[in-house]
């Protein structure tokens, strides 16, 4: 019996009208309240402008480290590498501290390095020509 009457209670707050269409009021604050798409781009928008507000501000290192972030890490290979306990004690430091990835870090690290000494370039080449026949 109680379940008999609980079917009626909701079948008379339900009508069919309701269910398959939204009140007009609610279409209308739809449409007025912004989209995802454009509150994270409001959002990125706000960020560049304190970034650029805040640069002339930041210590070399942090400009070093908001360049580093900035970079693209391209590529999928994965590598094994061993680390010395003391680079690996302040590695594991960059993303809690600075939200660093390592891997950015690392690639960042080495395209200097080649950036730098274009000569070890020059020296795999060479080294390449005599090994291939």
């Amino acid at each position: 019996m109680g379940d008999q009457y609980i079917k009626n209670l909701v079948a008379n707050l339900r009508s069919p009208e309701v269910e398959s269409s939204p009140p007009k009021e609610a279409l209308a604050l739809k449409k007025d309240l912004p989209e995802k798409e454009e509150l994270k781009e409001k959002k990125v928008r706000q960020n560049k402008n304190k970034s650029r507000q805040s640069s002339k501000d930041l210590s070399p290192a942090m400009k070093l480290i908001m360049e580093i972030q900035a970079s693209k890490t391209e590529g999928g290979r994965k590598r094994l590498i061993r680390i010395s306990e003391k680079n690996d004690e302040l590695l594991k430091l960059l993303t809690p501290i600075f939200k660093l990835e390592v891997t950015a870090f690392v690639n960042y690290l080495c395209t200097q390095f080649f950036e730098q000494h274009p000569e070890l370039i020059q020296e795999i080449k060479l080294q390449l020509k005599s090994i291939t026949p």
